[in-house]
Formats: structure tokens, sequence, C-alpha cells
């Protein structure tokens, strides 16, 4: 197996050069890393991870945890993420708690010994977030509003407010779909806040993976002229979208629709939705910051914010 001093005798360069373009170090020549990568590529190295953590005290490993996949957006979260782990230097493991208190526990023991740092995707459960704390291992929560933990935080309300102003005055009722019964639930508050007008809040309790027929009950009554849906998810527009379409309705003229998180398929249809995007790249490459901090104990450490923003398509005035 090749050493470092082997890749240095090959490359015509020191081995603290051969460290430093392993290591994606700033301020070395393209011509140094191509050299590098030629020796690499020839004598076909590859690192020690376990030997290099023993000296180094560091595996150069992020854990990233996550519970929920179901929603595109979460896809686009964790793929982010990982991007961002490679381009700061690391490489990330991803392990799926399935909601389950157990399987994130053992996650959490596993990755507190395996990597320099956690990332949760998803809000652990009350008593592993205790016990993460305790084992003293570097941590962020990826859009969270905690106060006590290092996190991320997505402000979901600017948003829907900047939607709202932008179509109070084009459509003379609004409803918000949301899959939430909680009236302090973010977006059901920047609704009440910014919705002008005649409005109306329905918990959408529907089962995607089908049972369209009780979709189109919930929303018979409120396919009229003049009224504006905003809804929680892309996934519950695209019901809407399609209750409208099977009626005697025209989007955007008489009905308009607005999504929430920008999923690809938004962009997809015949009419590309109007929604609510959440910045993924910029929430992934604060949370890899954040971690980093964390990792080289750097005492400033704030917990910060992303906010949403709306994008205007066919499916709006």
């Amino acid at each position: 197996m090749a050493t470092l001093k082997d890749i240095s005798t090959e490359a015509g360069v020191s081995i603290r050069t051969v460290a430093r373009v392993l290591k994606n170090e700033p301020h070395i020549s393209e011509k140094v890393k191509i050299k590098v990568e030629k020796a690499l590529n020839k004598l076909d190295y590859v690192p020690n991870i376990l030997a290099s953590s023993l000296k180094t005290k560091k595996t150069g490993l992020f854990g990233i945890i996550t519970s929920d996949l179901e929603l595109q957006v979460n896809v686009r979260k964790l793929s982010s993420l990982h991007k961002a782990s490679q381009r700061n230097g690391f490489r990330a493991i991803v392990g799926f708690a399935d909601r389950s208190e157990e399987t994130e526990r053992k996650l959490i023991e596993e990755y507190s010994i395996l990597c320099d740092g956690v990332l949760f995707l998803n809000s652990p459960f009350d008593k592993n977030l205790k016990f993460i704390r305790r084992l003293k291992v570097p941590f962020v929560l990826v859009d969270s509003n905690s106060k006590q933990d290092t996190a991320v935080a997505v402000n979901r309300e600017v948003g829907v407010i900047e939607a709202l102003n932008c179509l109070n005055e084009k459509y003379q009722k609004k409803v918000l779909l949301t899959f939430s019964d909680k009236p302090d639930e973010v977006r059901t508050l920047a609704f009440k806040k910014a919705v002008k007008g005649p409005s109306k809040v329905i918990t959408f309790d529907f089962d995607y993976q089908g049972n369209f027929d009780k979709a189109q009950k919930i929303l018979e009554s409120e396919l009229k002229k003049g009224v504006l849906f905003i809804c929680s998810n892309d996934r519950i527009a695209s019901v809407v979208f399609r209750c409208v379409y099977e009626s005697s309705f025209v989007v955007p003229e008489d009905i308009g629709i607005v999504g929430f998180d920008n999923d690809d398929f938004t962009q997809l249809s015949p009419q590309p939705f109007s929604t609510v995007s959440q910045p993924v790249e910029e929430m992934a490459e604060k949370s890899i910051s954040l971690l980093l901090k964390l990792i080289d104990k750097e005492s400033d450490v704030k917990n910060v914010s992303v906010d949403t923003f709306y994008l205007a398509r066919s499916t709006t005035k």
C-alpha cells in the first residue's frame, strides 16, 4: 500500500505538500495539485482514516441523522449538507432514524465515536437531545428554533407574508391549507398576520398515497372564483391544482394557488407552481459553518436563521 512518502517521491514534492492537497487546504497551485493527484492515481493511494484520526484526534467525518425523507425538500437539505461537508474537506455519513427513539440513540452513540460532529436534520427526541449534550459531542440542529442548542432556524413567516403582500389585492378570499391543527404553527401565524379580507384556515389531513375523493370533499365548498389557496407544502398545492383542474374554474384567473418548499415537480407542471422557497443551500452552508466552529471550540458561536422567499409563477396572477 502506497504511503505519503511514496506519493511525495513520485510527485516530486514534500510530504507536507501531499498532506495539504489531501486535506484540500487553500493556497496550493493548480500545477502542484495536478502533480499530486496524478501520483495518487498512479499508486492507487488509499488514506488510512483510523491512523490519521489517532494522530490528529479527528476523523474528517460528519454524521447526519434524519428521520423524515418523505418531503422532497428534506432530501434536498440532506444533499446540500453532504455537498457542503465535502466543500469544507469533510465526508458525511448519513443515518436514518425512521422516527425511532432507540434507533436515533444508537446512531448518536456510533457517531459520537466515528465523527467529529453531528448534524440533526430533524429535531431529536428530548431524551436523545439530553444524551448527546452529556456526551459533549459538537452538534447542530438544522431547521430548528432552539435557543438552548446551536441551531440554524428557517424563518417561514417571511415568505408567507411576502406572498400575501403580493396577492392580497388580486384575490377576494384567502384559504390556508395546513397539515397542523396548532394555532401557533408558524405558517398559520404568518397567514393571520398578513392576510387582508375574508379568510379561513383549514386543517388538511390528507393521505398523499391516495384517497383523492376525500380531498375533493374537503375542497369542493371552497372552490369559488376569487379564492387564493396558501398551502403548507407543495404536495398539498398539487392536490388543490388537480381539484381545480377537474372543476370549471381556471388557474390563476379564477383561483390562485401558492405552495411551500419549491419542490422540483412544481417547475415541471404545465403550469409551474407559485411557491414559498426555503434557501436550502444557504441553510446547509451555515449549518456546516456552525459545526466547524464548535469543533474548533470557538467562543463566539451564535445561532443563525435564514429567510424563506416567495416565487411567483403560473398559478397566481
